[in-house]
């Protein structure tokens, strides 16, 4: 019933369990972040159908995403002349769809500062969860992260030592940090993102979150990100 709880719900599985599956096999295995954006969506259409959503926000980027939504419709349908197309395949595109759309739902459901600033909220408290994790499982002995993270194998997660991740995957070169993200490249451009978001609010006359948690929740960003060893990260951020 509420689509602003319905986003932050959205954010939270993006940020902390972008991969869970849930242990339900209907010809794949549909994933939290799917039943989440499908929600948002379905909330919002309904509200919109209902006209409880108020008038619609059409901004000047509108246009240039439809086009590329339409373009993007026609170039699946070309592929297919050259590729085979599998359940897998068209259920990728789809999602990929359907999260470029997210786009109007944000800019007819986020319509003030104080919206806008509790959304910057969840994300940064989520990337600071899922930089804590990724430092807890980095220091702690090996075995004991492989232990902890394959506890996720229900949501189809990757278990034993496949869990660790290493530079040029090699093991005696040094461990990178991956939280419950899998991939550590997929951590450091996380960790990107809402470093970025969390740095104003460090030198804002009144930040969104009270400065001495905010300073603590930046410091465990970027020391997530150092432990990703992610040099293209690094200069992403600067």
């Amino acid at each position: 019933s509420s689509i602003e709880l319905g986003l932050f719900a959205l954010i939270a599985v993006a940020v902390l369990l972008p991969f869970g599956a849930i242990p339900l096999n209907v010809g794949f295995n549909p994933t939290f972040l799917d039943l989440a954006l499908l929600a948002v969506a379905g909330v919002w259409m309904a509200r919109v159908l209902t006209r409880q959503s108020g008038e619609f926000i059409a901004t000047p980027l509108a246009l240039p995403v439809v086009v590329f939504l339409v373009l993007a419709v026609f170039s699946f349908v070309a592929g297919m002349a050259y590729a085979p197309v599998d359940s897998n395949v068209l259920r990728h595109f789809a999602e990929i769809l359907i999260a470029i759309a997210l786009f109007f739902v944000v800019v007819n459901v986020v319509r003030t500062r104080e919206q806008l600033g509790r959304v910057v909220i969840v994300l940064i408290i989520a990337g600071a969860i899922s930089a804590v994790l990724g430092i807890i499982f980095y220091f702690l002995p090996h075995d004991t992260t492989i232990y902890l993270l394959s506890l996720l194998r229900v949501f189809k997660y990757p278990t034993g030592d496949a869990v660790l991740r290493y530079i040029e995957d090699d093991p005696n070169q040094p461990l990178r940090a991956i939280s419950t993200s899998i991939d550590p490249n997929v951590l450091c451009g996380l960790m990107i993102l809402v470093t970025a978001l969390a740095t104003p609010q460090l030198f804002a006359a009144k930040p969104l979150i009270k400065r001495t948690w905010l300073a603590a929740m930046w410091g465990a960003m970027v020391v997530c990100l150092i432990l990703t060893f992610s040099r293209a990260a690094f200069l992403g951020l600067g």
